[in-house]
């Protein structure tokens, strides 16, 4: 299916849009694919989510990818990439989606490296990855060098306060920095008291969401008081954490007006 594919793609010279999501492609199937895509010069989105196409069919991709235009949206969740094809695509991505792909620690801090080279990302997902404290660290080490993130998505992670620290030291210098999403993780009240002291440096901040975390009362109250600080901030999710819903109704019934506070 995938050369049959691959021939029609050949003569779509002015291709914008491929979505091959959920196809289960294969390596085989990306090389097939390879060179027809050197041809579409116009190619802004490609999607090949869902496709298991593993650290050598990304090598393929990768390599015709770079001749050209690179594209303004490359989604490649619950592909199986590991750590040893995280590399491969670097300076090329506005848009990388890595979610549910078994990174774990190695695989972040590979990507790390990417990242310090993809100075044109602007939205980075990597939900449900077990990248853990140490991966948070090397991340955060590395968005800095992405001037203009403005999504985030590290939810469901298993990051707790250590790796929530290091991702707060970077969020300050995100200056475009509109949505995080830090869902599903175990940062408790130490990660959320230091999240909240840098809301203030997050000037394009409007979206975070920080449900089912451990946080305790002092940490959501904390989180509560620093909205003050952080202007743009429209939307907080501090549900499903260790606070009772009436302490965090009184806490959201006194911060700043014209932020939605999710305390349930």
């Amino acid at each position: 299916g995938a050369e049959r594919l691959a021939t029609v793609i050949a003569a779509c010279t002015s291709l914008a849009r491929l979505d091959l999501s959920g196809n289960w492609i294969g390596a085989d199937g990306v090389g097939s694919l390879s060179e027809a895509l050197d041809d579409c010069q116009s190619l802004t989105c490609l999607d090949l989510s869902h496709n298991d196409i593993g650290a050598d069919g990304l090598g393929k991709l990768a390599s015709v990818l770079a001749r050209g235009q690179p594209p303004a949206h490359l989604a490649t969740c619950d592909d199986v990439f590991g750590a040893k094809g995280a590399g491969r695509f670097a300076g090329m991505l506005t848009h990388l989606n890595l979610s549910s792909n078994e990174l774990g620690a190695d695989g972040a801090g590979r990507l790390a490296g990417v990242l310090s080279r993809c100075t044109a990302l602007s939205r980075l997902e990597l939900k449900t990855n077990r990248i853990g404290d140490d991966g948070a660290a090397m991340l955060a080490a590395s968005v800095r060098s992405c001037p203009l993130l403005s999504h985030l998505d590290l939810g469901f992670n298993d990051i707790g306060a250590e790796g929530a620290a290091q991702i707060a030291s970077a969020l300050g210098e995100l200056e475009r920095l509109a949505q995080f999403d830090f869902a599903g993780n175990k940062i408790g009240d130490g990660g959320a008291v230091r999240l909240a002291e840098v809301l203030g440096e997050c000037p394009a901040l409007t979206r975070l969401d920080l449900r089912g975390n451990k946080i305790g009362l002092e940490g959501v109250g904390r989180l509560v008081g620093a909205v003050a600080a952080c202007t743009a901030l429209g939307h907080l999710n501090v549900s499903a954490n260790l606070v009772r819903w009436n302490d965090g109704a009184a806490l959201a019934a006194h911060a700043r007006s014209g932020c939605q506070i999710v305390t349930r």
